[in-house]
């Protein structure tokens, strides 16, 4: 609890645990069961802290960027609105995610990611360099060959994201900038 992560950082969990992060532009990330994932670099714009609380924040509070590997597992990720300078990229073995404000779910293994938005959009680029953007409301899945058509969320998929986002409001709503 409470650790500082640098890029370069691994974050593993077990099967029955999950780990949240946030990070200083407001954006928290649930770590699900059984997943490991590498903070492949985090850079933001120096801002004065205040005492204005992440949960109060519409938007990041400075330019930051943002590239995560998620080799196996579960991310969970609620994004405030970003900067036009800003960016959050996830790769994964089937293809890279790139978003700009949403919550939303990936999930990879090394032959199969899926990507369901609960909010927002999400941009999706394959293996074969096929290009996807991710409506609201929507789910995607891509193998070494190609990208599925967007079907309507899963239930479960839509539950494990307001759940998690739910759990991520409560933990980091009260912390200060």
């Amino acid at each position: 609890a409470n650790d500082v992560l640098s890029p370069g950082d691994q974050v593993r969990t077990g099967a029955g645990s999950e780990a949240l992060l946030l990070f200083s532009n407001g954006s928290t990330l649930t770590v699900g069961p059984g997943s490991q994932m590498r903070i492949d670099g985090f850079v933001q714009e120096e801002f004065e802290g205040s005492d204005q609380k992440v949960g109060s924040l519409a938007a990041e509070v400075s330019s930051s960027r943002i590239k995560l590997d998620l080799e196996v597992g579960e991310l969970v990720i609620g994004v405030k609105k970003l900067d036009k300078e800003s960016s959050l990229i996830i790769s994964t073995s089937m293809g890279i995610a790139g978003v700009r404000g949403t919550q939303f779910k990936v999930a990879a293994d090394k032959d199969l990611t899926s990507v369901s938005v609960l909010s927002g959009a999400v941009d999706f680029k394959g293996l074969n360099n096929e290009m996807r953007s991710i409506a609201k409301e929507t789910k995607v899945e891509a193998t070494k060959d190609a990208l599925s058509q967007a079907v309507a969320i899963p239930a479960v998929d839509k539950a494990r994201i307001e759940a998690a986002q739910k759990t991520a409001k409560q933990k980091t709503g009260d912390v200060p900038l």
